[in-house]
């Protein structure tokens, strides 16, 4: 009796408590079709005291039709918003959070990523072919032989790797998987009728392009060259046949007897107008952040236009190397930092440098004859490598400063984006005190040059794709120089010299390579420039000259070309660049053609012809006065002083490759139209107009280069004629001031061990001048008295033989056993037996009072003997 209590009463308590629970825990029903969701949660809210949050634009499309039986909340609302893509989150019994479903990431393909390079000179290989032999998926590397893409694949799938005249590589996928981006080395096979390959030119990172149009520098791979410790770009460069600085100055580089201006520098697509510190001795580049410099001695493409003679394009590193290093060290004028960090598991990188004198510190031997050098104007009878003449002070403060930043990332799998930014400055002050003339001269100087770009670049398919790039660059030169005479009855000197630029570009390029790896390319640029100069000379023994200016113009550019794949054994490069220049409301089309052909597989022969036209150029100021720094100015052409440049070349070339030999021959002849005498560096009669003239150009290169394992030895000889023709000048033909008829350079050198060493012996014609035989007193336009000098010719006489010999050495070292920190310690010694080197002559008339006048002239020298080293670890 009592247990039949105990059940009854149990199953009492159960009814009770699942009557209990169910009165606690709420169903929810609902019956609805094709009604609009917001209207739904409206009537949920007033039957069932619910609250819900939720953003307006994620339920306003969504429509419900349902029947839901009497549930629980969390099965009711799961049924409620099935296939609606909101998902939900009950807070506190009753108040619904609704938010849309974030999307599921789409499954990452594998990447594949590498550099391929020649298996005997590590120099990379452009352009192979990189794909997954299954789905034929793939990509071709760039020029610098690296590789990155990404595509489906399975763990068995193979990956060929192939470069015409080299033999085929093949992997398993999960091989090249599990070492990404690695190194990839292919080894060189006899050609039959195929392409000629040159990997090497001169040196290591020396080396042939384009089928010869373009001669690639790397300079981390570059190795000790005469008289150099570290490969600078710009004095790298003029170890190629046709390209010399006769006044052996790193920004006064001519090329196959062009003017310094007429080069187009750029890096990261910034045209850069100040390329050298301290009067162009020394390169405003610090090469160890340079990936390649493309060099184009002539004949260069439609996508590069705005100067007539050659192109000088340096490229720093992206995110496509995944290493990361730091490195620091000096020399006898810089100390400098520079490094580059791979971020985000190698889709980003930052590449930095910075680099600044080191005159404030230590003032060396090798920055004391570049000090002197360029004091020639000041000190009369003086020349380097001997002691500053008697009665004369020199006090002079100098430094320089530069930096550079490059960040790249890929965003997507098909976006890309990268910025650049430069910044160089230099700062002078020299005060000569000269007891002999009883004078004292002060020049102060500042440069600034700074630039910034901005690309991105989207590929829109396999082989198409499109780069936006903005950017702007900016030049400010200021001058002030003062002479002070002690003899009050003397009156002083004074002259300022202010030159701006600034020029800003938008671009975009479109690439398309064929399945056959033709490439056709179109682009449109739209530059907008603004230029201005002031320059003031004043005394009352010479004419007062005031001259300012400013101008701006905008330019607009199309351009298209055409290029046969570099595989095939012949080929052209055809484009053309349309240009519509505002200032002078005229448009310039410049049709561009190169050919090349493999007759054999040593053999190349190539050809082009092209016009060219420039809009900016240097004017020569204060030339022959004897009285402040010559550097030219930056103007806008289109003016009478100085118009439009137009140009035309043409260039005949073979070259031979064979068993370590490289004989390398072209002739060039180049015509320039629109110099005007101001340009060209000859001040006419002060009544006179500016003169128009012409320039032609021709002559031919060699190279003669053999390799013998770890030696080198080249001879590159050049010779030429550059002349003016000037039809008004009462001497119409005449050299023009880079015209050096002969140069020749031999070079050496020898790798052993951990050593490396160089010596180089060069020699060219001397350069042109004019000399001065008597002069004239005229009235100027104000109605004073002048003096002019009487010419019996314009540069009819010449300088005598230069010639040096040069060498370098280096020792590269570890820093650790089994660490990976390097050192390297190098010495070079410049002009080792001392030779006076002359490159330019200036004539000047002393006109003192109460005296007659006395022609004079000064002699500008190169560098005597200069020895400079470094030190140098890199992580």
């Amino acid at each position: 009796m009592r247990q039949k209590l105990l059940n009854i009463s149990l199953l009492l308590l159960g009814l009770w408590s699942s009557i209990f629970l169910s009165a606690q825990s709420p169903t929810f029903s609902l019956e609805v079709t094709d009604t609009p969701l917001e209207t739904v949660i409206t009537s949920l809210e007033q039957q069932y005291d619910l609250l819900f949050s939720y953003k307006q634009e994620d339920i306003e499309e969504i429509r419900i039709t349902a029947e839901i039986a009497p549930t629980p909340l969390t099965n009711f609302l799961e049924q409620l918003l099935q296939d609606t893509g909101l998902e939900f989150k009950v807070l506190d019994g009753n108040y619904v959070i609704l938010k849309k479903v974030p999307p599921k990431p789409e499954p990452l393909l594998p990447r594949f990523c590498g550099t391929v390079v020649d298996s005997m000179l590590g120099e990379p290989l452009p352009y192979a072919s990189v794909y997954i032999k299954r789905t034929m998926q793939g990509n071709t590397t760039n020029e610098a032989g690296r590789f990155d893409f990404r595509t489906a694949c399975e763990p068995a799938d193979t990956l060929i790797v192939s470069y015409i005249g080299y033999e085929k590589k093949t992997f398993l996928v999960r091989e090249i998987l599990e070492s990404p981006c690695d190194t990839i080395t292919l080894s060189y096979v006899a050609l039959q009728e195929k392409s000629v390959l040159i990997t090497e030119y001169l040196a290591d990172g020396i080396e042939l392009g384009e089928k010869g149009a373009a001669t690639i520098l790397r300079p981390l791979k570059i190795r000790a060259l005469p008289g150099q410790i570290e490969p600078d770009i710009l004095r790298s460069a003029q170890f190629l046949p046709g390209m010399s600085s006769p006044s052996g100055g790193a920004n006064t580089i001519s090329i196959r007897g062009g003017a310094p201006d007429q080069n187009l520098v750029l890096w990261e697509d910034i045209p850069i107008y100040h390329t050298a510190h301290y009067f162009g001795m020394i390169s405003a580049f610090n090469p160890y952040i340079i990936d390649r410099a493309k060099i184009y001695r002539g004949g260069f493409g439609a996508e590069y236009g705005g100067r007539v003679s050659g192109v000088i394009d340096l490229q720093t590193e992206d995110y496509r190397n995944p290493n990361s290093s730091f490195s620091a060290g000096s020399n006898f004028l810089n100390a400098y930092v520079n490094g580059r960090a791979s971020l985000a598991r190698h889709k980003a990188s930052v590449v930095y440098s910075l680099r600044r004198s080191i005159s404030e510190l230590w003032r060396s031997p090798t920055f004391n004859n570049i000090t002197l050098r360029n004091q020639q104007g000041e000190l009369l009878g003086y020349l380097p490598g001997t002691n500053t003449p008697p009665g004369i002070e020199i006090t002079d403060q100098f430094n320089f400063l530069d930096a550079n930043l490059k960040g790249s990332a890929q965003v997507t799998n098909r976006d890309e984006v990268s910025i650049a930014w430069f910044y160089g400055r230099n700062n002078f002050d020299n005060v000569v005190d000269n007891a002999n003339r009883k004078m004292t001269q002060d020049d102060l100087l500042t440069l600034d040059n700074q630039g910034i770009s901005a690309s991105w670049t989207h590929t829109w398919q396999e082989g198409l794709t499109s780069q936006l790039t903005g950017l702007t660059t900016n030049y400010a030169y200021t001058y002030d120089y003062f002479i002070d005479r002690w003899n009050p009855n003397r009156s002083d000197k004074f002259g300022v010299k202010n030159n701006h630029v600034q020029d800003q570009q938008l671009q975009l390029i479109t690439h398309y390579q064929t399945p056959l790896h033709h490439q056709l390319t179109l682009g449109y640029q739209l530059h907008s420039y603004t230029l201005s100069h002031e320059i003031t000379r004043e005394s009352q023994e010479t004419v007062i000259v005031s001259e300012t200016d400013t101008a701006s113009s905008h330019l607009q550019v199309l351009h298209a070309s055409f290029k046969t794949a570099p595989d095939k054994k012949m080929g052209i490069d055809a484009g053309v660049r349309w240009t519509h220049f505002q200032r002078t409301d005229s448009s310039y089309v410049e049709p561009r053609l190169r050919f090349w052909y493999n007759p054999t597989n040593v053999f190349t022969v190539h050809a082009n012809v092209g016009k060219y036209h420039q809009f900016v150029s240097q004017l020569l100021e204060f030339r022959g006065l004897r009285a402040g720094i010559e550097t030219p100015v930056w103007v806008l052409s289109g003016s009478p002083q100085a118009p439009v440049l137009s140009a035309s070349q043409w260039q005949l070339g073979i070259i031979y490759h064979q068993s370590g030999w490289v004989v390398d021959l072209q002739g060039y002849l180049k015509n320039v139209q629109g110099l005007t005498s101001l340009a060209s560096g000859f001040e006419v009669a002060p009544k006179e107009p500016f003169i128009r003239g012409t320039s032609s150009i021709r002559g031919v290169d060699l190279l003669i280069k053999k390799r013998w394992n770890n030696f080198r030895s080249w001879v590159s000889y050049s010779i030429s004629k550059a002349d003016y023709h000037f039809a008004q000048f009462f001497d119409p033909n005449f050299p023009t001031p880079y015209d050096q008829r002969h140069s020749l350079n031999w070079a050496n050198l020898l790798e052993t061990g951990n050593f490396e060493f160089s010596i180089g012996w060069r020699l060219a014609s001397g350069l042109a001048y004019s000399e001065v035989k008597s002069y004239k007193i005229e009235l100027n336009r104000m109605g004073k008295e002048v003096v002019l000098p009487e010419f019996d010719g314009y540069n009819n006489e010449r300088l005598p033989l230069q010639h040096q010999l040069n060498a370098s050495a280096m020792y590269h070292f570890r820093l650790q056993q089994k660490g990976s920190g390097r050192g390297v310690i190098g010495l070079s010694l410049f002009n080792i037996y001392q030779h006076t080197n002359f490159y330019a002559r200036d004539f000047f008339i002393e006109n003192l009072r109460n005296s007659d006048p006395e022609i004079l002239y000064i002699d500008r020298v190169d560098l005597g003997f200069t020895p400079n080293a470094v030190l140098r670890f890199e992580w």
